[in-house]
């Protein structure tokens, strides 16, 4: 794979998630009940970039790093939401109990094993471009 054709690859997938995260499909997948995924919509970019970036140039540390900075950033996001529903919609009745920890675990879980195949992308990519570097040039 050239660099062009990840470029492509990962505009195509970039443009992808735009689409299927846009409000007519939201309602599919809310049926589905994979509207948490979509409602992250431009996170996604980010948790990508992330993913892919961080393997890529730190390799199995990037991995890891990888898992911590999404959690960090997926917490954050729900925690701010959570909170900032409970201070402007009491009538919601919305709380930050076990029930919200557990679904925030499993949210970072779900996005986390959903980020593998660009972290792997990203080691490939890394391991391709050691081994080119590598290898001496014959004259």
């Amino acid at each position: 794979m050239t660099l062009k054709s990840l470029r492509q690859f990962v505009f195509a997938l970039l443009v992808a998630i735009a689409i299927i995260a846009s409000p007519p499909f939201v309602d599919y997948w809310r049926v589905a009940g994979l509207y948490e995924i979509c409602w992250y919509r431009w996170w996604w970019v980010l948790f990508i970039a992330i993913a892919y970036s961080s393997t890529r140039y730190l390799g199995w540390f990037g991995f890891i790093a990888t898992v911590l900075i999404v959690s960090v950033v997926i917490m954050v996001i729900d925690v701010h939401w959570i909170f900032d529903d409970m201070r402007n919609h009491p009538e919601n009745g919305r709380d930050a109990d076990f029930v919200f920890g557990f679904g925030v675990l499993c949210r970072i879980i779900l996005f986390n094993l959903l980020l593998v195949p660009v972290g792997i992308l990203g080691r490939r990519i890394r391991a391709r471009r050691r081994q080119l570097v590598s290898e001496p040039k014959a004259i």
